[in-house]
Formats: C-alpha cells, structure tokens, sequence
C-alpha cells in the first residue's frame, strides 16, 4: 500500500479503487479464519476431479469456462461469489439478508459506467463465472497484485516464484465455497495457472487440464488494450508500449512454462483446444472435454449448454477494433519473435502477420 500510495501517475480514484481491495481482502480472510475455527472439518472437504481451464488470456476460455459452467452437474465460481466468498454473519444478523450478490451487481453497474466499451471485451455480469486465482488475493499472493496495477512498482509475485502454498490456499476457499453449497465437481478457470503448472498439478493431482491456444499476438492486442483501458480509471498517465512489453513477457512466460512443464499433466487427463476450433463448433469441443474427464453428456446439459451459447455468442455485446501497432506504436514483428517457438511447438492459426 506503500507503493501504490507513493505512484505518482496514480489518481486519487485509483489509489481509493486499491485501498479498498485491500480492505475486502483482509475483511474476507478474517472471515475465513473465523469459518475455519468454527467449522474445522471444512478441511477435510475434498476437491475431487476438479475440470480446470488455462491457457491464454482471450484465448476463448471465459466462454468455454461459462458454457460449461452451465451444465448444472459443476460448480462454478460466480463473480459476486469471488468478490466475497464468505458471508458475513454480523451483516445478516442486522439485515437478515444475504446483500453480496446485489453488491456486486451495482459495483458492476458502476464500473460500466465509467468503462463503457468494457463489455464488448469481456463478460461482467455478477453471475458470469469468474477466474478463481483472484481467491488468492485473500493471502496476498500469486499474480493478484500484477493483475491489479499497471505501473507494478513491487518485485513481481508470480514469475520465477514456487506458489504452492497460494494455491493450497485457494484450494482451501474452495472448500469453505462448496460447505456453503454443491454440487462437488468445480470448473474452474484461469490464464494464470499456465504460468504455475507445477503448482497446479500438486495441489489438484486429479484434475482434467483444459490447455487453449491462439496466435499469442492476437491474445497480447487483445489483453494490452483491457488493461490499457481499464488503467484509463487508476492512472493519470502511463506508456502505452510498457503495457504491450510487459503483457509481452508475462504471456512468453506463460507459453514458456506451457512447453516446459506441460508433461506434468497426465497426459490421459489433459486436453488442447485452439481457438480456431472452439469458434468453429464449441459443442465438439465440449463433447471432447467431456470424453476425457469421464462426464456424461445428458439431455438436459445438453439443452443448458446450447441455450447458453444462443444467447451469447461472438459480438452479441458489440465488437472491439483491434490495431496493436497503431494504437500502441510498436513493431509487432519484434514483438512476434518472442513467440516463435511456441508457434512451432503448436498449432496454432497465424491472425496477425
């Protein structure tokens, strides 16, 4: 908080929008605790075969994660649920209401009109399904912070560091989420874990990996631009470039990690999915997924899953323009290089030349 109060391209509004991060993190892990003292045998709760997403960020896995999601046999992370995870208890004996979901829907509310286009880029709605690494942020841990701050004036928490013990945690809040409610099969969903597979294959040793793929320069456009606008509300100024460099890095590592210690995965429980072949018929993909983590594809999953995807399909909520070179003025064959190897280890559908 020293840091972010000491920026000084950081507004006021931004350094407020922190705070109070901040303060809902430590209000939510004091929670937690409290749970856990009270209720001590969550912790033998197990996270059995969880279906985890990763890979790319606009890599098409936050449609893939919600399809799925909507298949009632899975429990899912909702983003009112990930913005306060825990109740609290003081607040309903006062109220005898349960408010974090209507909280969460006017914070939304409130963010849409101050970043009107965001929608176009990403589902916010309090009941889209949300990444779970955000979890992490009630133990300061993992990429919660970078993902948080443009300018990053702390050593980053994620590249190059072992975050078992922040991924133990999660595991932990997922237990206290499925005590409150079921069912007990999670898909779950975040770029993140490509750059921490280590971690992620230790923690949830059964899980069936989802690993998607996209020309990483389609992704780094896409990405920079989100954070880019989403800066527009916590900064005074920034460079653009640093943004494009920076998400440059992150994504080489991720992609990085993803050859190096993909073989971690049980390879009978792990499954590729380019974004060419999500777009083009996600219910083969879907139909694929199923096959290897054993899930019987019935009826009505069916219907849940297809009347999802009708109502929100590609552009339904309008489409961005992207032009990395232009509105960034950087040399995208440069940046490209860093990709190379990836790009021949896969493959992947060339979208920028």
């Amino acid at each position: 908080m020293t840091s972010i109060a000491e920026e000084p391209q950081r507004s006021a509004l931004g350094k407020k929008i922190m705070f109070q991060h901040a303060v809902r993190f430590c209000t939510q892990r004091l929670l937690l605790e409290e749970l856990l003292h009270v209720h001590p045998e969550i912790n033998d709760i197990e996270i059995k075969s969880p279906l985890i997403i990763l890979g790319l960020p606009r890599s098409g896995s936050t449609h893939l994660v919600n399809l799925i999601a909507r298949d009632s046999k899975f429990r899912s992370l909702s983003r009112w649920e990930c913005e306060e995870p825990l109740p609290n208890h003081h607040e309903l004996a006062v109220t005898g209401t349960d408010n974090r979901r209507q909280r969460c829907i006017q914070q939304l509310e409130y963010r849409r009109s101050l970043l009107p286009h965001l929608a176009a880029m990403k589902p916010y709605d309090a009941d889209d399904t949300a990444e779970e690494f955000w979890l992490q942020g009630l133990d300061f841990g993992g990429y919660v912070l970078d993902c948080m701050s443009l300018l990053r004036p702390w050593k980053s928490q994620g590249k190059d560091r072992d975050q078992t013990q922040h991924y133990e945690f999660m595991k932990t809040v997922l237990k206290a989420l499925q005590w409150q409610r079921g069912p007990e099969r999670w898909i779950l969903k975040t770029p993140d874990h490509a750059g921490q597979i280590r971690a992620l294959t230790t923690v949830f040793p059964d899980a069936t990996v989802v690993v998607t793929h996209r020309d990483p320069m389609a992704s780094l456009q896409s990405v920079a631009t989100l954070s880019a606008y989403r800066a527009r509300l916590e900064y005074t100024s920034f460079d653009l470039k640093d943004t494009v460099h920076y998400w440059a890095a992150v994504l080489q590592n991720w992609l990085d990690s993803v050859m190096c210690h993909g073989d971690l995965i049980d390879k009978q429980r792990r499954v590729d999915v380019t974004f060419e072949e999500l777009t083009a018929n996600h219910r083969s993909v879907v139909e694929r997924i199923y096959s290897v983590a054993d899930i019987n594809m019935t009826s009505a999953a069916e219907w849940q899953l297809e009347s999802f995807a009708r109502r929100h399909g590609r552009g339904v909520r309008g489409r961005m323009i992207y032009n990395l070179a232009e509105d960034f003025d950087v040399d995208i064959r440069v940046i490209a290089d860093r990709f190379a190897s990836y790009l021949r280890s896969f493959p992947i559908a060339r979208e920028m030349s």
